[in-house]
């Protein structure tokens, strides 16, 4: 299910009908409603302990969001508060904002 989804934003950022830029982590956490809700979201230490065991090598993870999605705004602040509680240093993370491209009538 993960890969189909994969398949289809890759097409669909691959036909041009959506644009991604490059965001730092501190730009995301700049919009108030996200760092409040990266400020409330509380995390189990249990459950960072097994994660951080579960880390041998460096991963690579590519988020991919949107400030209009309301699944963004849930899921992306509580995933970088997981990111930072981890201090993991072999996690390399790159964030890009998806924009939906507007046709010529400003839509």
């Amino acid at each position: 299910m993960k890969s189909k989804l994969f398949v289809i934003l890759f097409l669909i950022i691959s036909l041009g009908l959506i644009s991604k830029t490059l965001v730092k982590k501190e730009n995301i956490l700049s919009k108030k409603e996200w760092k409040s809700i990266y400020d409330n979201c509380k995390i189990n230490p249990m459950k960072i302990s097994e994660l951080k065991s579960m880390i041998k090598d460096s991963l690579k993870i590519d988020v991919y969001f949107a400030f209009w999605c309301g699944d963004s705004k849930r899921n992306v602040p509580a995933f970088i508060k997981i990111i930072d509680e981890l201090k993991c240093k072999k996690i390399n993370i790159n964030y890009y904002s998806l924009e939906r491209k507007k046709d010529k009538s400003g839509k």
